[in-house]
Formats: structure tokens, sequence, C-alpha cells
């Protein structure tokens, strides 16, 4: 259950709060340092008064209930939408690109509400639903292992980018359906699934499981991904669906926030510290950045029309030859190396302009609202919990076709209709009015 009642005043003053807070960080912290990638300072106070009626009418319009698509919204809310704002505001971003975003947001919002039916499928097993996920792990790092993987076996996180490239090289394609799905819902999900059962020697072996992945796949989100979801599904299970969330972000900005005094207060005054790095420019502001640049480049040139997906099945030309995030990647940052990966507002617009916008955000939305249905018979928290990576991805780094086909997103669907349901879960869920 959502254990306070937030009201609108406090939804708009944490907004307002962390509004500020990212404005100040992006123009003291990022702009100085990291401007040669385009983050630029140009404050408009007339954008920021329209950002402040945005915050007011989403804090009267969108309410947040205790179901996984508001709570996957919310989460949004706080990563992407909020930074998109900031650059809208003091970064020089514009009307168009900001429409896009809140045009999104808000179609994914009202399809999600949709109440979709759950298919009815006889569940499986505890122990085959263990089984599964062990399987499809196992036989991914066999792959791995097969093709070379212990050569670049680390398990040193300094050292991860000297070793991905080739690892990732080793690989052949076709494997990809295999060991992204893999690192991005199968080792997250046992991990709750652990905690769901109350099954402390398969946390354990997911555990090792997880190191060994990261040491052979070379990406820290294999790693810390699944301790991250472990962590917020029992946040959610003891503070609320809601409360957790709007927690969680409150403390990323204090120690953002704490963080940048320390630094500048420090020996090293006059840089920018890893932290603020990697989450403030990465994880926070990387998103709206690329969704910019990608409206500039595709506004007036060809669209993809999905050409470069495996769903068109090479019948559609690809007018550049190379995917978008390649394409994009040579265009602004002159490196054919750079993969810059954009989520649903920029894949979208790539594909089919403000239509193909219009479509990803009601698939999205479609998805959502079948993960409720999830949700009600197993519980929004654990569904909320395995599902949040893919869909964080989805908004902010992932074409969405890719997500579904690649990333898990359908194997997910999949494993949630047949998953098993111990009682006092079941009944937990059905308490839920929504």
């Amino acid at each position: 259950m959502n254990k306070l009642d937030i009201k609108p005043g406090a939804y708009f003053a944490i907004y307002i709060a962390l509004f500020a807070i990212l404005c100040r960080l992006y123009l003291i912290d990022i702009v100085p340092t990291w401007g040669y990638y385009g983050f630029v300072g140009a404050v408009d106070l007339w954008k920021v008064l329209l950002s402040i009626c945005f915050f007011i009418f989403w804090a009267i319009a969108f309410r947040p209930k205790p179901i996984v698509s508001d709570m996957v919204i919310l989460f949004g809310t706080f990563l992407y939408i909020l930074p998109s704002f900031v650059m809208y505001s003091v970064g020089g971003g514009t009307n168009f690109a900001q429409m896009l975003v809140v045009g999104s947001i808000s179609l994914v919002l009202i399809i999600s509400r949709a109440r979709v039916t759950r298919p009815k499928m006889d569940p499986i097993s505890q122990p085959t639903m263990f089984g599964i996920i062990l399987v499809f792990t196992i036989v991914s790092m066999g792959a791995q292992v097969a093709y070379g993987g212990l050569k670049t076996f680390n398990l040193n996180l300094l050292e991860v980018y000297n070793f991905r490239a080739e690892a990732a090289s080793n690989i052949p394609s076709i494997f990809g359906y295999i060991i992204s799905p893999t690192g991005k819902i199968l080792l997250p999900m046992g991990f709750v699934l652990s905690a769901y059962f109350k099954n402390r020697t398969m946390a354990i072996v997911f555990a090792v499981l997880t190191i060994t992945y990261f040491g052979l796949s070379q990406h820290k989100s294999i790693l810390f991904g699944p301790i991250a979801v472990y962590f917020i599904y029992l946040a959610t299970l003891k503070f609320g669906k809601i409360n957790s969330i709007i927690f969680f972000f409150l403390a990323v900005s204090f120690v953002l926030v704490a963080n940048h005094l320390y630094y500048f207060s420090s020996s090293a005054n006059g840089g920018l510290s890893f932290i603020n790095s990697i989450v403030l420019r990465r994880t926070f502001f990387i998103p709206p950045l690329l969704d910019s640049l990608y409206l500039e480049f595709f506004a007036n040139t060809s669209k993809y029309y999905w050409s470069s997906s495996s769903i068109t099945f090479g019948l559609i030309e690809n007018p550049y030859h190379v995917n978008a995030p390649k394409l994009i990647g040579q265009e602004y940052f002159q490196n054919p190396d750079v993969s810059a990966n954009a989520g649903i507002v920029a894949s979208g617009y790539s594909n089919a302009g403000i239509v193909g916008v219009l479509i990803y955000s009601a698939v999205f939305g479609l998805i959502l609202s079948m993960l409720n249905s999830h949700g009600r018979h197993i519980g929004h928290e654990f569904v909320f919990s395995v599902s949040l990576t893919v869909c964080v991805s989805i908004m902010t780094s992932t074409d969405i076709v890719t997500s579904i086909l690649t990333h898990g997103m359908m194997l997910l669907l999949i494993l949630l209709m047949f998953f098993p349901v111990e009682e006092n879960h079941e009944k937990g869920a059905a308490q839920c009015p929504v």
C-alpha cells in the first residue's frame, strides 16, 4: 500500500526542489566540464516559468497510484522528465523537443491506465521458475566461455573498458538474444524471486552468478543492476510503493549536493567529481541531450522507418547504412565507435517523426498496462522491481523494439504469465483496488 497520502502541493514542492537542485548542478558542474559534449548554459526565465507551470499541472493531473505503471512513470518523472525541463530551461532546449517529451509521457500515462485482462495460464512451480532462469543464465555464460570469454574475464571495475570491446566482439550477434535478457531481466528476477519466496540459498547462487556474469561481459550494469533491483523491491515492501521512489530520489539529490559541496571545498576545487559525472552527466542529462540531437538531425533529413530493425526483414532500404545511434555518434561526436543510444522520444522520431513518437508512446503505455495486470495477480512491488531496468531503458536509452525483442521485455511478459504465486502474495495483490 501507499503509506502516505501525498497531496498535489507536496508533489509540486518536491518537483520544484529537485528541479532547482538539478538546474544549479547543471550550470556549475556539467556545463564548465562537459560543454564540448553539447551541454550549454542558456538560462531562459520564460522557459523556467513554463516549466513551473508544467510542474503545477503534473502535480494535479498525475496522482500516482500504487500500481506498476504509475510507479514507473513517477520514476521516469524524476529520472527523465525533470532533467529534460532543466535542459529546456537553462540548457538551450527547444519548445518542439519539450512538447514531444510532455506529449509522450502524457500519452503513456493515459494508455497505461487501460485495464488489460491477464492471460489465464497454469502457474509453474517455484523450483521450475528458478530452474528456467538458471538454465538461461548457464547457457548464456557457456556461450561466452565457448567464444573466449575466459581470456577477457575481469572483476576489476576500473579496467572494464580495457576488456569490454574484445569480450563483445568474440560473441556472434545471434547470442545477443540470450545474453542481453539474462543480464537485464533474468539475474535481477532471480534476486527478487529469492526475496519473494524467502530463499536464501538461491540468493547466494544468484549473487555468485551475477559476479561471474559481470566478469565475462564487462558491463557494470550487470553487477549493480540486480543488487539495485533487490533493494528497490525490499524498499517498496517496507516504505510503500510511492514513498520509496520519492525517498530514493530525495536521497540521490542529497548525495549529489553533498558530494558537490565537499568536492569544491577540497583541494581538487575546479573539476567535476566522479560521482557527479556519472550520475549527473550520464544518468540525468545525456538522455535529454540526445533527444535534442536526434530531433535536430532528423527534422529535415530522411527517417529510418525501421529499416535498421529486424522487424522489416530488410525490405526497407536503410538511408544511412548504419543504425541511428552510430549515425548520431559520428555526426555529433565525430566518433563512429560512439553508440548514442536514445529512448522513446528520440528513437521514435528517428523512425517516423512525430508519428513514430506517438506509436512508441502508445506501445509503451500498453506494455505498462500489461504489467499492471500481472501486478494485480503477483504483486505490484515485485513486477515493478523486475521490470524497472527495461522500462527505464525504454524511456531513456533504448529503442522500444530492441527492448522488446533483444533486451528481454517479451521474455519478462511471458515468464510473468506462468509465475508461481504464494497464497499470502496473491491475497495481498488482490486487495489492491486498481
